[in-house]
């Protein structure tokens, strides 16, 4: 069930990083980083001492080991100075979120609430420059790394706090950013959104079983998910590339419903008209004029 990881391996490692830990309990920001999204000017040093002391925490270890119980005093000394970087604030209220330091950490989620983008009954943190967009662009626009991860950690800080009606229209947009193979943007992106979403479901998934019956003009097909098999991925393959279908949800707990598509395109020595898109797919959810949020019966049309 589970990767073998020699624990001599992971003490070798603690002890590795320990030594890069300055008499303060900061850490040695030794070398740069790759990705330009990350770089926060002066605040650089917090975001590597986050993810160091948040590796401590996710790694078992508490407050009797030296290196996390220095590191993170060194950062709520930088908290204390000011953080502006809305990245930095967002590691920083999850890592806070696992030493129980409530009151930082809700101060930091009403801050970050301030910077968050409300949309369509989502929520998500844009970037620190947003680069310019059409109006209408032929294709969903593609979401860079840095605003799943930001708002990957903020969805990690509110769940700690174990209020799943706060998490619901973060995991709604994040959940859109999947691509067809079921990954992100990135490694990294990737990493946290299941470290995300996994924990929310252990916050929302109750031990009832849920029934997913998938409805179209060939039959039903019905879908069990349970406390066994809830990390299964279970799927079926349309037979048509266009038509109408009914996703119909019985039960109690959180099950992950994606409509994934692939397209093959013929290229010809054709040039496409300006701003019009060699071809088209849309998904429609047809749902009924309610306001009731937790709908368990929708239509989908695809074209």
């Amino acid at each position: 069930k589970y990767t073998f990881i020699d624990e001599n391996v992971q003490k070798q490692t603690l002890i590795w990083l320990s030594s890069k830990q300055k008499s303060n309990g900061c850490f040695e920001n030794d070398g740069e980083l790759f990705n330009d999204a990350w770089k926060s000017g002066d605040e650089e040093g917090i975001l590597l001492m986050a993810l160091t002391v948040g590796a401590f925490f996710e790694a078992g270890l508490n407050f009797t080991f030296p290196a996390l119980r220095n590191g993170l005093f060194c950062l709520e000394e930088a908290l204390a100075s000011g953080v502006t970087n809305a990245y930095n604030q967002a590691i920083l209220a999850y890592v806070l979120a696992l030493a129980g330091k409530e009151k930082q950490v809700e101060v930091l989620l009403q801050t970050l609430d301030q910077s968050a983008t409300k949309i369509n009954n989502v929520i998500y943190w844009e970037g620190e420059s947003k680069p310019k967009t059409e109006e209408s662009p032929p294709f969903i626009p593609h979401v860079p790394s840095v605003e799943q991860e930001k708002t990957c950690y903020v969805l990690l800080a509110v769940i700690s706090r174990e209020i799943p009606d706060l998490t619901y229209a973060s995991v709604q947009w994040v959940a859109q950013q999947m691509n067809f193979n079921g990954g992100f943007s990135s490694t990294q992106g990737t990493e946290v959104y299941f470290l995300a979403v996994t924990r929310y479901m252990k916050l929302t998934f109750s031990n009832d079983q849920n029934t997913v019956t998938f409805s179209s003009k060939r039959g039903n097909e019905i879908f069990q998910i349970n406390s066994d098999n809830r990390l299964l991925v279970q799927g079926s393959e349309l037979t048509k590339a266009y038509g109408q279908y009914t996703v119909d949800v019985e039960g109690q707990g959180c099950a992950f419903i994606q409509e994934k598509k692939c397209a093959s395109i013929i290229y010809e020595n054709v040039l496409s008209p300006k701003k019009e898109s060699a071809f088209s797919l849309s998904l429609e959810v047809v749902k009924d004029n309610t306001s009731d949020r937790s709908l368990t019966k929708f239509g989908l049309t695809v074209t």
